[in-house]
């Protein structure tokens, strides 16, 4: 059996819990927040049964794929 997969191996890696997330998606509810994470596939990694978990580059870079306009330096 392979048991290779797709994702870099996330052992050590710091994962966001859905509070700390939560703000940087501008929501305050938990209900509204899950919603908008299934309606726009915002990935996240499935611990168990009940335990979800966000990685911050994989949230880093969401946030900047929906990103309109250009970034203007200063």
């Amino acid at each position: 059996m392979n048991n290779t997969s797709n994702t870099a191996p996330l052992a050590g890696a710091r994962l966001l819990k859905a509070a700390e997330v939560m703000p940087l998606t501008g929501h305050t509810d938990t209900s509204a927040f899950w919603q908008f994470v299934h309606r726009n596939a915002v990935p996240f990694v499935r611990l168990g049964k009940r335990s979800y978990r966000f990685e911050p580059q994989a949230i880093d870079a969401f946030i900047r794929s929906r990103r309109v306009g250009k970034v203007v330096a200063v």
